[in-house]
């Protein structure tokens, strides 16, 4: 069954990644592919805020080397924290407009049936400062809103996270910094994250890993989004499998 679904990238690089999946996406004319709506968290290094303008702060190169931080990420989860109040609105905005798109009312007044369930995945390079400083802030804050606001809505809430292996310019630092995420990421997985006082709620229903498997995301981007575009749309009924092919 089709299902409002939300791919929010949280880093320059998975944005770029998930420009090249809503081109494909736009090719496709399943009722499926035109329920995932795209956006981008974009920090200005004062303020947060989520946009549909993936291009607009995209980065093509997907070059670690150009876009090392000099902001720690305690510092960016800080940042984060205080704006919380700010984006949680945003955020309820966006979740509500999964299901009240244009597209989605169109395919329910031809009689078709969209699922009441949500499906949100967050995209982030795994060695990026910015999306390690917000990604379980951000994963609290869906949780929370989702508890309180729509207790009774059904929702998977997934991760897909970017290995350095993907990028040009990779340096041990990297992978170290992604080792470090996939360690925090292990450990919460266990305990879950704090969503209020007394309830914890674990980080994600499912994380997929993506790597230079079949080399570097700028070389074969194209492939890559493919895939993914194909792993989004593919039926619910279906067991999902991530394999990306040359083309």
């Amino acid at each position: 069954m089709p299902k409002p679904t939300i791919l929010l990238a949280l880093d320059p690089r998975s944005a770029a990644f998930c420009a090249a999946i809503k081109r494909q996406l736009q090719t496709s004319s399943t009722i499926q592919s035109s329920l995932i709506q795209t956006y981008t968290l974009n920090w200005d290094g004062q303020a947060f805020s989520f946009s549909p303008e993936l291009n607009q702060f995209a980065d093509t190169s997907f070059n670690l080397a150009q876009t090392h931080s000099k902001t720690s990420v305690s510092q960016i989860r800080t940042s984060f924290t205080q704006a919380a109040s700010k984006l949680q609105t945003e955020l309820i905005n966006l979740i509500k407009s999964a299901n009240q798109s244009p597209e989605a009312i169109a395919a329910k007044r031809q009689g078709l049936e969209i699922s009441s369930a949500h499906q949100i995945y967050l995209m982030l390079s795994a060695s990026n400062h910015l999306a390690r400083g917000v990604v379980f802030e951000l994963v609290r804050l869906i949780r929370w809103l989702f508890s309180t606001y729509s207790p009774d809505i059904p929702y998977s809430l997934e991760a897909l996270l970017l290995l350095p292996g993907l990028f040009a310019e990779v340096t041990t630092a990297d992978y170290s910094a992604a080792y470090g995420l996939l360690k925090e990421l292990d450990y919460k997985m266990n305990i879950g994250v704090v969503v209020a006082a007394s309830q914890r709620a674990t980080p994600f229903d499912n994380c997929w890993l993506i790597d230079g498997r079949i080399g570097e995301l700028k070389d074969n981007l194209s492939s890559y989004a493919d895939t993914f575009a194909g792993f989004l749309t593919v039926e619910a009924s279906k067991q999902k499998q991530f394999i990306p092919k040359l083309d």
